[in-house]
């Protein structure tokens, strides 16, 4: 159930016309180095790099090399002051707070040239009272110190034990001991993306006044009692109370779409307190769930809730918690994956005396989550057929009397000694394959930007700067090598330009075969793997113009990956693949609905645009939420019934459709690689433009077939609605949606077409 808050008013007290004033000091600052040698204007919300390029003090910072150029503003401590006058009389208000809603990250808050506080974290919200200090004109300074030299500092002071890893590597060209400090880790570098550790105020600064009480929060979670079939909501306000006495009132809450009202009373003492209320469904009323995209109506109820009070109040909660409430898009709290990886596999090369997670503590944790896993029924995951009497903590303390020495996490013996505990029994198991993907470079037009002519070769300096994952580049070449001629042309510019192409190509071919691995397995076991119901490829969008995992540029450009992805995600798609030379079609549908459609196959040869030999299946029954086999033929018997066909020279596509009505996109499946691909011709591949509406239509014919057509406009903002295809029809019509006004003329200019020949 998905609630809309459309009203929430607070009535706190009856002697002042407003609950509550608010003032912003976004807008112009005044920033300053740590000796005063250089001050500037800045924006609130903003950094000190951005306040630098808009001053044409520093370029891009993106451009070329300015990363590692522009170190040195991250190791200087900026001050950011602002001399304000404040627009209503100021006397009048019992409480007054300096709110800052996003600090980056390590400052000292001066107010009127009075301490008020500190921050040390960049993803909390601060609020500082001030009642005592502010005037009607006022100063405020933010002295921030080095993300980068705090940091180090923390570290030199921790002298307990090590905290790895010291630095990043060295490929990675970042700043150290990242993780002393509560600030995005990536600004310290990642290998997809730079160092800039910023200082700044990056989100809202404002000043708030009110009388008696205040509304600080208020957030709100429904709950379904499976027990009682019935539905409650769960209201949690949040109040500070100014008013000397106890502030008494009423709550009404409404949903009338639902016919729920309620009327709560209430009486709060003087300081910080919290409401906490419960709404209670009745039974009887049905309430529409809110579903994905695809999967059901994304039903909402309107929601009012009345504060009635001559007074308020206001209570500290779990920083963590209260934060991610109110971001609605966040199902499920979870993460640590890669810690949880380096402590399991021992990243950083720590020795078992100093890693702090004991075995008999871990063993104890582990058995008890199995066997509370048993007791529910939850066949999800490997669980114990067969337990001691004794239990979880027997079996730890045995391990560590048979073991003395050797009581802490991570030595393999363990195992050995769990195996003759118990008897281990994987069942058929939901899988969730997660952060699989394959590097690729960004297009020209986005590279050419932060680039100058020097940069524009795969290998240059800038090209080996920018890679920052240990023998990216070399990896990418080699794995192309494998499938695909590598470009060879003479002019290197259009080599560079090839390869980028190339790269491309790879990364959406390689992440489309898992993904479609992982769709298919989703309805069968196959050597104690498989019943894997989602998939999600790392990564979805670039923060710099660098070779990454994703999927989108910087600056939002598609990659051949994203759109290859709208299709190996359809709800309904089929699914090629060899196994011991018998080719296979699975169908694998996301649907709640069984659906009555045939699959169709077609085998064309390289050299011709028709097809050789084409068969409808008779009807099948694609039933919802499963991946089923659809067909299966041994590759020789194919190629037989085909005519003349060879591994080599001949491409399979394939469809399913009901009443010749396309249901799912148009998948392939390569015979062999295709750098042995024999009468594969260079495709002429002519583009009509014309316009309808908004949207512009490239209507392609091609004098042969192509084998990863990939339409380019340039830097012309915007998507097609399909690139990077196998071409093996004469025809295609493809539509392109800018995201800025362009016109025929514009697009006619900038357009590239590319298949793979064109690179040979």
């Amino acid at each position: 159930m998905r609630l809309h808050l459309l009203l929430l008013l607070a009535l706190c007290g009856t002697e002042t016309t407003a609950a509550a004033l608010s003032y912003s000091l976004r807008g112009n600052w005044s920033i300053c180095n740590g000796n005063g040698s250089l001050e500037l204007p800045g924006a609130v919300p903003g950094c000190v790099h951005s306040a630098l390029f808009q001053q044409g003090l520093i370029q891009d910072s993106y451009y070329r090399f300015n990363d590692l150029n522009y170190r040195w503003i991250s190791l200087d401590n900026w001050t950011y002051s602002k001399e304000f006058k404040i627009p209503f009389e100021i006397s009048k208000w019992q409480k007054v707070n300096l709110i800052l809603e996003g600090v980056d990250t390590i400052s000292k808050i001066l107010f009127n040239e009075v301490t008020i506080g500190e921050t040390d974290n960049m993803f909390n919200r601060y609020s500082f009272d001030i009642t005592n200090v502010v005037r009607d004109v006022n100063s405020i300074e933010l002295r921030f110190q080095s993300a980068v030299l705090y940091a180090a500092q923390q570290s030199k002071a921790h002298t307990r034990y090590p905290v790895p890893p010291d630095c990043p590597p060295l490929v990675q060209k970042g700043e150290c001991h990242v993780n002393f400090v509560r600030k995005e880790q990536c600004s310290f570098s990642w290998d997809w993306g730079p160092s800039f550790p910023t200082q700044g105020i990056w989100k809202d600064v404002r000043i708030e006044a009110y009388n008696n009480c205040h509304l600080n929060d208020f957030t709100f979670s429904p709950i379904y009692d499976k027990s009682a079939q019935a539905w409650n909501l769960e209201i949690e306000a949040t109040f500070d109370v100014v008013s000397s006495k106890p502030v008494g009132g009423q709550v009404i809450v409404a949903i009338p779409k639902l016919q729920t009202q309620q009327m709560y009373n209430l009486e709060l003492q003087p300081g910080k307190r919290i409401v906490e209320l419960f709404l209670n469904i009745s039974k009887n009323i049905t309430v529409e769930t809110w579903w994905p995209h695809g999967h059901g109506n994304q039903t909402g109820y309107n929601m009012t809730i009345l504060f009635v009070l001559d007074g308020g109040l206001n209570i500290e909660k779990s920083a963590k918690i209260k934060r991610l409430k109110s971001h609605p898009s966040i199902i499920i709290w979870s993460g640590n994956n890669e810690n949880e990886e380096a402590l399991m596999m021992n990243w950083y090369r720590i020795s078992i005396t100093d890693r702090p997670i004991y075995i008999k503590d871990y063993v104890t944790l582990y058995v008890k989550n199995i066997r509370e896993l048993v007791l529910a029924g939850d066949k999800s995951r490997p669980f114990i057929t067969s337990s001691p009497t004794n239990g979880a903590e027997t079996v730890a303390e045995g391990w560590v009397s048979q073991n003395p020495n050797s009581n802490y996490f991570g030595d393999v013996h363990f195992y050995d000694y769990i195996s003759d505990c118990w008897n281990w029994k994987v069942f058929p198991r939901a899988r969730f394959a997660s952060e699989y993907g394959y590097q690729s470079w960004p297009s020209f037009s986005t590279l050419e930007k932060v680039s100058s002519t020097e940069d524009w070769s795969f290998s240059s300096k800038f090209s080996l700067h920018r890679q920052h994952h240990e023998g990216g580049n070399k990896q990418m070449l080699y794995q192309a090598g494998l499938h695909f001629k590598l470009p060879e042309s003479t002019d290197p510019l259009r080599t560079f330009k090839d390869t980028i192409y190339l790269t491309q190509v790879m990364q959406a071919q390689c992440v489309k075969t898992e993904t479609e691995f992982y769709r298919r397995s989703r309805s069968e076991i196959v050597d104690q793997q498989g019943h894997t119901m989602g998939a999600l490829y790392w990564q979805l969008n670039d923060i710099w113009q660098a070779p990454s995992w994703a999927s989108l540029e910087y600056g939002g450009k598609w990659k051949m990956l994203h759109y290859f992805a709208q299709n190996f995600f359809a709800p309904l798609l089929p699914v090629g693949f060899e196994n011991e030379n018998t080719f296979y079609i699975y169908g694998v549908s996301d649907l709640h609905s069984d659906y009555s459609m045939t699959l169709t196959v077609r085998v064309h040869t390289w050299s011709s645009l028709e097809p050789v030999c084409s068969c409808v299946t008779e009807h099948l029954v694609m039933k919802g939420g499963e991946a089923v086999r659809l067909y299966e033929e041994p590759v020789s018997e194919l190629l037989r019934r085909c005519g003349n066909c060879t591994r080599e020279s001949c491409v399979v596509s394939f469809y399913l459709s009901a009443d010749h009505e396309l249901l799912s996109p148009t998948n392939y499946h390569f015979l062999s690689s295709l750098k042995e691909a024999v009468g594969l011709c260079k495709a002429q591949i002519a583009a009509i433009i014309s316009q309808q509406g908004d949207i512009f239509v490239f209507y392609l014919e091609t004098s042969a077939v192509a084998p990863f057509v990939w339409l380019d406009v340039g830097s012309i903002p915007g998507r097609f609605s399909d690139n990077g295809f196998l071409m093996t029809e004469k025809t295609r019509t493809i539509l392109f949606y800018p995201w800025e006004p362009t016109s025929k003329s514009e697009l006619e200019q900038s357009f590239h077409v590319t298949s793979l020949t064109d690179i040979y």
